[in-house]
């Protein structure tokens, strides 16, 4: 399987993603996006794949600003923003 990390940004966002870099098969993992907005820009959306299928899609400017969608072997524990 290809993994990958794909960033769609501009210039006025800067874009940080933490993860393990290993994990035992069958354990649980933190993915964390965080993002600083420059110049008054804004960010339009947040979103996570698994095998090319979206698990987990933040949109702030949206009515349901979190969703997430059901993927086998993926559970998502939604926290609020600090």
């Amino acid at each position: 399987m290809n993994e990958y990390i794909c960033v769609s940004a501009s210039s006025d966002i800067k874009v940080e993603f933490k993860m393990p870099k290993e994990a035992e098969v069958g354990s649980s993992i933190e993915l964390r996006c965080e993002w600083r907005i420059m110049s008054g820009s804004n960010l339009y959306s947040v979103k996570w794949y698994k095998d090319d299928h979206e698990f987990f899609r933040y949109v702030p400017d949206s009515s349901q600003r979190t969703q997430t969608f059901p993927r086998p072997g993926v559970t998502v524990e939604v926290r609020p923003l600090i």
